[in-house]
């Protein structure tokens, strides 16, 4: 491939002037361009794949450690294995996630859902989100709010993903039983939220680059590395689409760390407003309310499918599993369940197909899409399917109890 260029030149004064061609082969430049191009789309095609393949096996993980929860039991031992495979399995769902984040966050691939939100509600779903890792280094949060309600105009589910992005790396970095802040306040026309820690501290080069994806700090002599270097990250770009800043201070290693995030107030009245799903939650159903439902769960993994399968029915559901999508018609017809689990990559027939084929026959169904691929909210096949709910695996089954539990 040959580039040309045209340039002008005079020979002499009061001479014609002489136009001369240029000709440059850029084959090999444009060759190693398309190469580029080609490895990020490679790139992207392998993180999916991968999310895919982790979230299968971690849904039929929590599944059965809730299947073990509800069990009980009196042994010690296996109370505390318990109680270490639920921390590891939510540490290895939020890499998964973080690592899916930081590459959609990279491509423009993620819209916020923006609702009016009370700050109290963000710091609450962070601090259950960081609970179990906060009690097994038997760490002591200490949490100032402020009494006045702050309102922000905010993606719930991501502004908590912030803090709690903070608090899991505060966390890492105090030893056992060190006291973590953290402190909320109204500030002007801005909410401040401060996340401070007695740990190792940052030297003051490493300052500028601690929120670059894939960073990771030098540590002292014999100190572990931890995390892959992608929640300050997102905590970064979270932040700043929800038009705020994020700010590191350290007075150097030993030290340890507060970071500063400034998020702007929501505009306008406070009390008209919509309110965020966590401040507009009802009260749980009793449990003399709660309806027993006919469940069908569609699943190719069968480990995923029979452990959500007899996790519904401590539950009191009563649960058909089928394992692809003629199975699951066939199953349908007979059985005529009120809920659909439905997951989306089924071999043959997929997912979408099958929920459009079993919402002609039931228009009545509540179909539920699970699935290992993450369904972006511009997606419109889910809703086209018949879809009414839609979740990413692994999902945590309080949460699908709760939604089953729902009139």
């Amino acid at each position: 491939m040959v580039a040309s260029h045209w340039i002008l030149r005079r020979r002499e004064p009061n001479q014609p002037a002489v136009v001369l061609e240029v000709n440059t082969d850029i084959t090999a430049r444009r060759l190693a361009e398309d190469a580029l191009r080609e490895a990020d789309r490679n790139k992207d095609r392998f993180m999916a794949m991968l999310a895919h393949e982790l979230r299968n096996p971690l849904g039929a993980m929590l599944s059965s450690v809730a299947l073990l929860d509800r069990a009980g039991g009196a042994d010690a031992a296996a109370s505390i294995a318990r109680g270490v495979i639920e921390r590891q399995l939510a540490h290895l769902v939020r890499l998964v996630d973080d690592l899916l984040d930081v590459e959609r966050l990279t491509h423009g691939r993620i819209e916020l859902k923006k609702t009016r939100v009370e700050l109290s509600a963000v710091v609450d779903e962070a601090i259950e989100t960081c609970r179990p890792l906060i009690d097994a280094g038997s760490h002591q949060l200490k949490i100032s709010l402020p009494e006045e309600a702050i309102f922000l105009d905010a993606d719930i589910v991501r502004l908590a993903q912030v803090l709690s992005n903070l608090l899991d790396n505060a966390i890492k970095y105090t030893p056992a039983g060190g006291t973590i802040e953290l402190l909320a306040e109204r500030a002007g026309s801005e909410a401040v939220l401060r996340v401070r820690d007695p740990g190792i501290g940052i030297s003051a080069d490493m300052l500028p680059k601690i929120f670059d994806i894939y960073f990771q700090a030098g540590l002292s002599p014999g100190a572990e590395l931890k995390g892959l270097g992608l929640g300050l990250a997102l905590v970064r770009q979270l932040t700043e689409m929800h038009g705020g800043t994020v700010a590191a201070i350290s007075e150097g290693p030993g030290k340890g760390a507060e970071f500063v995030v400034r998020l702007p107030l929501a505009a306008g009245p406070e009390h008209d407003k919509d309110r965020s799903p966590a401040s507009t939650e009802t009260a749980a159903t009793p449990q003399s309310e709660k309806r027993h439902r006919k469940v069908l769960l569609v699943d190719d993994n069968r480990d995923n499918a029979d452990a959500l399968a007899c996790l519904l029915e401590t539950e009191g559901h009563d649960v058909r599993a089928a394992y692809d999508g003629p199975g699951a018609l066939e199953t349908a017809s007979q059985f005529k369940p009120e809920v659909a689990i439905l997951d989306i990559g089924l071999p043959g027939m997929d997912g979408y197909e099958l929920a459009s084929r079993l919402h002609q026959s039931q228009p009545e169904l509540v179909l539920i899409a699970l699935s290992g691929w993450r369904i972006e909210p511009r997606d419109s096949r889910a809703r086209e399917a018949g879809f009414r709910y839609y979740f990413t695996k692994p999902l945590d089954p309080k949460e699908l109890s709760k939604l089953l539990a729902e009139r």
